[in-house]
């Protein structure tokens, strides 16, 4: 059964052969601090090391991952962690942005996301932007989807989007087969066809990051708040005990999938 399981995951994932252009300078936007190396945090480092420049921007301030603690205060924390971590994966100071926008209120700040992501891009005419993958759970991420997109259309320059899951993964094959919420198995078990062949019709690019796979789990750890157990809050999990391990080990693999795809803005459509 366990050989049967990953066969079926490497199917799921056969497609992805195209590798990143690692020379290509890029602008990565993370709806939290952590997605940004959860999802492609080996690409990064691995993009850095290539000579490329990178900037990360990071939409809202993490303040409300852990509901004991004022967010104003755990946001502060964040915002240290996510220099720290964007730091281990070879991103200068400068080119690390934190908005600061209000955790999972993100979708009704989408236009001045989009307005600051978009001055980004005028500013630093990137020839790639990472963003979080379309049919990502919470809202938060589809937000920043939306976001960046809007950004990209309103700068109407050509570039190539590589979009990165990070949620997405937590559902059987990747992770054990569970109902969630009380969910029926029969409604389970159609969610979780209708994600695998999302899987196998988008994710199109892959890049093995092997080398920088210890630079990513250096920046991970540096987000101690998700990565660490809290005296003060028994039972919240860390990102090491969901579903049991099995989604982080997703993101701590040896290689990073993408839905790439080029935009063709208006100086691409003469």
């Amino acid at each position: 059964m366990t050989r049967m399981l990953a066969r079926y995951r490497r199917g799921l994932l056969s497609r992805a052969t195209v590798p990143v252009d690692l020379q290509g300078s890029a602008v990565v936007v993370a709806p939290h601090p952590d997605d940004e190396t959860l999802g492609c945090g080996g690409t990064i480092a691995k993009k850095i090391a290539a000579g490329a420049a990178v900037r990360v921007v990071v939409l809202s301030d993490g303040g409300k991952s852990h509901r004991h603690m004022p967010a104003s205060h755990l946001a502060a924390i964040r915002r240290q962690e996510f220099r720290e971590a964007t730091g281990a994966l070879g991103v200068e100071q400068h080119a690390a942005t934190l908005l600061g926008l209000p955790d999972g209120e993100l979708q009704t700040h989408i236009p001045a996301a989009a307005s600051q992501i978009a001055a980004l891009l005028q500013e630093h005419a990137p020839r790639q932007i990472f963003i979080p993958y379309r049919h990502e759970p919470p809202a938060d991420h589809r937000a920043a989807h939306a976001a960046a997109l809007q950004a990209v259309r309103e700068r109407g320059e050509s570039l190539t989007v590589y979009e990165y899951p990070v949620w997405f993964w937590a559902r059987w094959p990747f992770v054990p087969f569970l109902t969630a919420n009380h969910r029926s198995p029969l409604r389970q078990a159609g969610r979780t066809l209708l994600a695998n062949l999302r899987m196998y019709s988008d994710f199109n690019c892959s890049q093995d990051v092997t080398m920088t796979l210890g630079d990513k789990r250096t920046a991970l750890a540096c987000y101690r708040t998700q990565t660490r157990s809290m005296e003060d809050q028994p039972g919240r999990q860390t990102l090491g005990e969901v579903h049991g391990g099995a989604w982080l080990g997703c993101m701590m693999r040896s290689r990073e999938f993408f839905h790439r795809y080029d935009y063709l803005g208006h100086s691409g459509s003469g």
